[in-house]
């Protein structure tokens, strides 16, 4: 087995309260030809359609690309038992709010900044009721590489069954399926994305302007938070060209996709204030999610203590782990400051598992 990660790590403010528009704004990046966004349904009372995921192209000829939630009520969602077949389906109108087959949207969320939204819906299945969420993030690569939009479809509670999910998308713009996931392109401008999906999906097919993804929960995957039925790792071109784009986003396909037997971390740090004063305490939370097929052994996160800060001594926190801090040099007895926080997991994270670590600071 190999234990090479592929790593994303983001910083994301979390604000309490959001109003009902900002909740709707749902999570974008912007790319040099367009801009990338994933879902957040509008409220009930809304008359357009959402776009699940898609690239919005505002120089010269405006156009609108990718996966669309129109009116239609055929499936978009289905949740499949070991057989793949439908144990439940949600349509269209179950996702925006709008449902009348016993599907209700209990709540959105997200932040100012558009890096995270989610939205929460209450599904009944014929062994009870489940809640179902659909969550989305923006993560930069390492050393500096492009944004990434990570999309998480999510169960929680009445699984029973349920081992594997179909989704079920309508394209607007050219969309071309691979093993590993699909790519997405502007129908005649320069703009084009791609979707990786872990784990490894069973199969991925495009026919006409219908996309079908079809994965199997990974063994272990069910947990106390939830079991993640999919991820989609999305990243778009930058390319001028419209052939380039194209050639660009099938490369970064690739790129994305090429450890999916591996361990495979995601890790998101979020804050849970925007603005700050000085004495203020922030609280610092730190997710890792294992969305590959591999073991994780051997993970240690660590996060540095930003710049005009100071750390909450014994602040630190995170079950199943062994704590350390480094401190810059002091004479004795004084204790130098903090500079970091590393967390070294004592146990490897199964395919699908996440752990949860926090810590505290002082804004100086």
């Amino acid at each position: 087995m190999k234990h090479s990660v592929l790593l994303f790590v983001t910083v994301v403010f979390t604000c309490a309260g959001l109003n009902a528009q900002q909740a709707k704004k749902g999570v974008t990046t912007e790319y040099s030809q367009f801009t990338l966004s994933s879902f957040s349904p509008l409220n009930a009372s809304g008359s357009q359609s959402a776009m699940l995921l898609g690239g919005r192209l505002e120089k010269g000829k405006k156009e609108q690309f990718g996966a669309m939630l129109g009116t239609s009520q055929a499936a978009i969602i289905e949740f499949l038992d070991a057989g793949n077949k439908a144990i439940k389906a949600l349509n269209s109108s179950d996702l925006l709010g709008k449902s009348t087959s016993g599907v209700k949207l209990v709540r959105t969320s997200g932040d100012e900044l558009g890096t995270q939204s989610e939205a929460v819906y209450d599904v009944a299945f014929p062994q009870g009721k489940g809640e179902f969420a659909i969550h989305s993030i923006v993560a930069g690569g390492a050393s500096g590489s492009k944004p990434k939009i990570i999309l998480s479809f999510q169960l929680k509670g009445a699984v029973g069954d349920v081992a594997g999910i179909r989704i079920s998308l309508p394209i607007d713009g050219q969309v071309v399926a691979q093993e590993s996931g699909f790519v997405i392109s502007a129908k005649t401008q320069p703009a084009a994305f791609a979707a990786a999906v872990f784990p490894k999906p069973k199969s991925v097919n495009a026919d006409k302007n219908m996309l079908s993804i079809v994965t199997a929960v990974p063994a272990g995957a069910q947990s106390a938070s939830g079991t993640t039925l999919l991820w989609m790792v999305v990243e778009g071109s930058s390319s001028s060209n419209a052939a380039a784009a194209k050639t660009e986003a099938t490369a970064l396909l690739k790129t994305n996709a090429q450890y999916s037997a591996d361990p495979n971390l995601v890790i998101v740090t979020t804050a849970n204030k925007v603005s700050t004063q000085p004495t203020d305490t922030v609280t610092y939370l730190l997710v890792c999610t294992n969305i590959g097929l591999g073991n994780a052994t051997d993970v240690v996160l660590s996060n540095p203590i930003p710049a005009g800060t100071s750390f909450l001594e014994g602040s630190a926190e995170g079950q199943g782990t062994s704590i350390t801090i480094e401190r810059e040099k002091a004479t004795a007895p004084q204790l130098g400051l903090v500079k970091s926080v590393n967390w070294k997991l004592n146990e490897p994270l199964k395919p699908g598992a996440e752990k949860i670590v926090s810590f505290k600071i002082i804004v100086r």
